[in-house]
């Protein structure tokens, strides 16, 4: 069976995109794989039985890409687009995709989510909502001891004002624990003594700043979506071997138990049960390497790829 994946290998940043991620699994699951971007893929689409494309042919310059797509492949070959961000109708930069990704549903034959804040089951001809993965390659290294760590808490990800109540926790935990922050706009945090600032992290550096944080604070979704779904950074920080604590929505204890994550309810019990590890840790590093020995035999983007093809061509 020949794939043809859309996309560019590296971001802006020069760090690796999911696609190739996801074109190395496929590859590992014996399919026949290609690459081609945006800008070719209209000349490139013959002779493939599955297309799939990602966040690129979202940008606003390449939506014109995907009809052209569609007409150009052939007949009986099988259309997908993958979106890995957020894609609800609670503020403008989700709202703006969610328009994007509407506009393109009469030329696709499956969507793709990981972020499941918005019914897309609802509005698309075949709907798959598959959670982020990750490559165990980029995690083979040995999570260090978990008692003597430099900081109580580490955070990487996005602060930005459409963030409210995410920001409005973080403040609350940098009253009480010492915190890492790996982001950008850091401004929004002045003030604040107990948190260090650091530049966005990938790949090993990824693993290594993980490394110095004792849990890792995982937020929630926003409370105005109202499905059950959770953050898909617990897939990647659980991958360090440092244990998560994340406030509990329904669903998420079939992925975790117990042993493998730190549930909370609210802030205050945030508070409660950060408090409560840091005294034991033992308990949080067993937690950490729980976690990480599911995720890696679990939830990498082989089984995500797996799910992909058998879920498409079932």
């Amino acid at each position: 069976m020949r794939i043809l994946i859309i996309g560019k290998r590296l971001d802006g940043m020069g760090n690796l995109r999911n696609e190739m991620r996801i074109a190395k699994a496929l590859k590992q699951l014996g399919y026949d794989v290609q690459r081609v971007g945006p800008n070719k893929a209209p000349m490139e689409c013959n002779g493939y039985d599955l297309i799939v494309g990602f966040g690129q042919l979202l940008y606003k310059d390449n939506l014109h890409l995907v009809p052209k797509i569609a007409h150009s492949k052939d007949p009986k070959t099988l259309f997908a687009i993958w979106s890995f961000d957020s894609c609800s109708e609670i503020d403008e930069p989700s709202r703006y995709l969610n328009r994007k990704i509407k506009s393109i549903l009469p030329h696709i034959d499956w969507l793709i989510t990981t972020d499941h804040s918005y019914p897309w089951e609802h509005h698309a001809k075949r709907y798959l909502h598959l959670m982020q993965g990750i490559d165990p390659d980029e995690f083979d290294y040995e999570p260090s001891n978990n008692h003597d760590r430099k900081f109580d808490l580490i955070y990487a990800g996005g602060i930005w004002g459409r963030y409210q109540e995410r920001n409005q926790t973080i403040k609350k935990l940098a009253r009480n624990f010492k915190m890492v922050i790996h982001c950008f706009d850091k401004h929004r945090f002045d003030g604040f003594k107990n948190i260090t600032f650091k530049d966005r992290v990938y790949g090993k550096a990824f693993f290594d700043a993980h490394q110095q944080a004792k849990i890792v604070y995982v937020p929630r979704p926003p409370s105005r979506v109202n499905l059950n779904y959770w953050s898909n950074r617990i897939y990647l920080a659980g991958a360090t071997g440092t244990p998560c604590i994340v406030e509990f929505v329904a669903g998420i204890e079939e992925e975790f138990n117990e042993n493998e994550a730190i549930y909370s309810n609210c802030d205050i019990d945030t508070v409660h049960k950060i408090f409560y590890f840091l005294d034991h840790p033992e308990e949080r590093q067993a937690i950490g390497l729980n976690a990480r020995k599911k995720i890696l035999e679990k939830y990498t983007y082989k089984h995500r790829a797996k799910t992909l093809m058998e879920t498409i061509f079932s």
